[in-house]
């Protein structure tokens, strides 16, 4: 099952071998980053990457599609929308919000369910707010959405003035950051993810850069009177080992007494769509904490290949051919290459070649994946290309080839084919039955 990861670019070509009856499409939009402490506030966190999926998207192998990989906030600004086929969000086929960006004591919204286009969707987590005007330590950033559930919002100091940094709120799902302790000024833990595990732990005084990244949650939050960053947010793993929901980045811690200028910085939000913490508040002085980066979208796509030709005949006993194999009896064939069968008319039959050859005693009933050129009156079931050499032209069952009559002729099909070049589709007392799998993208393929 080909799994595909769009990371970037404006344009992604579908392969050759796109199932437009087995597939998924997943979208997650870019993380805000944090908010950047100023004259008045510490940084409230950055908004998580909202998620949507839509699933048998129906494209021709070979198109382009035009795409958008919403980027991550920079410190203080909104995640992009991440969307496939269209021009912007509203007209894709499938796409995802990109989480906003916090402010002065206003954490930042999750990239909304209700803006994404698709059939499922989920929001992302809402990045903390410092609240009031007595925090010092930042607010962290929400966690991602993704196919379990909505991201989950960032931890706060509370509106406390010794309370330490919020953690990152968990992504796809899984738990709220914790609020920092007012009593201790330990910075809170990062929220788990989906599993129920990875969140980063809070900074207890240890020094800087010791809020704790996740590992698939939130990252931890810095502790009060130090200058402490946030812990990054952790990668998740939903999709394969290196590619999930991000968690958000936990707040940075301040105002340290020993250090009185310096200010923690908010920790980054995971890839992908995971929202930036909030930086810290100085005690003195205008160095201010920076907001964490928020995550990158991305794009997901996965899909089943079409089935190979199904081969089935019945007519008396079996026989399943996988060369070229010889019977002198009508009877039921199944084969992938050619076969003769006693004497009389000739079918040459090898792949789109012309060469070898396919004889038959009496009219059978075949079906086959091959390009087959015959002159007799088959009745006959067939899943690729047909051509019979003379006489009246039938109709197109492929973009390149027509189907030739010598005699008797008619033909049944689950779905219309591409193009009718003939005004009748049964023509006489012969019958050709045009299939397919069930999970094949040919145009004549069956129900």
């Amino acid at each position: 099952m080909p799994r595909i990861f769009i990371l970037s670019g404006t344009a992604w070509t579908v392969p050759t071998d796109w199932n437009p009856a087995n597939n998924s499409i997943e979208t997650i939009g870019g993380g805000a980053g944090g908010e950047t402490a100023g004259t008045s506030f510490a940084g409230s966190g950055g908004g998580g990457g909202g998620y949507s999926k839509k699933t048998n998207v129906a494209l021709t192998g070979g198109d382009a599609i035009a795409t958008q990989i919403g980027s991550g906030g920079a410190a203080g600004g909104s995640g992009g929308d991440t969307w496939f086929d269209g021009t912007n969000l509203a007209t894709s086929v499938v796409g995802a919000q990109g989480g906003s960006a916090g402010a002065d004591n206003y954490g930042g919204p999750g990239g909304g369910a209700a803006s994404g286009v698709g059939t499922t969707k989920f929001s992302g987590g809402d990045g903390g707010a410092v609240g009031g005007v007595n925090p010092y330590c930042g607010a962290a950033g929400g966690g991602a959405a993704g196919p379990n559930g909505d991201g989950a919002a960032g931890g706060t100091p509370n509106n406390q003035i010794i309370a330490g940094a919020g953690g990152g709120g968990g992504s796809n799902g899984g738990s709220v950051g914790g609020n920092g302790d007012a009593s201790t000024g330990n910075g809170g833990f990062g929220g788990n993810s989906n599993s129920g595990a990875g969140g980063g732990a809070g900074d207890t005084g240890s020094g800087p850069n010791s809020g704790s990244p996740g590992t698939g949650g939130g990252g931890g939050g810095g502790k009060y009177a130090s200058h402490s960053n946030g812990g990054d947010g952790g990668f998740g793993s939903e999709f394969d080992a290196s590619h999930g929901c991000g968690g958000g980045g936990g707040g940075g811690g301040e105002r340290d007494f020993a250090n009185s200028t310096l200010a923690g910085k908010g920790g980054a939000g995971a890839n992908y769509g995971g929202g930036g913490g909030g930086g810290g508040y100085p005690q003195t002085g205008t160095n201010y904490g920076a907001g964490g980066t928020g995550g990158q979208g991305t794009i997901v796509l996965t899909y089943t290949p079409p089935a190979g030709a199904v081969i089935a005949v019945q007519y008396r006993s079996g026989l399943e051919v996988q060369g070229q194999t010889f019977r002198d009896q009508p009877n039921a064939i199944e084969f992938s290459d050619t076969l003769s069968s006693g004497t009389a008319s000739q079918i040459e039959a090898s792949g789109d070649q012309e060469g070898r050859v396919l004889t038959i005693e009496m009219p059978l009933q075949l079906e086959w994946g091959r390009t087959i050129i015959g002159n007799t009156n088959l009745r006959s079931e067939i899943l690729a290309v047909l051509r019979w050499d003379i006489l009246s032209s039938s109709e197109w069952v492929a973009a390149r080839a027509r189907v030739f009559s010598f005699g008797s002729l008619s033909l049944e099909w689950g779905d219309l084919p591409v193009l009718i070049v003939s005004s009748r589709l049964l023509r006489s007392a012969g019958r050709i039955r045009i299939l397919a799998g069930p999970s094949s993208s040919h145009p004549l393929k069956t129900a």
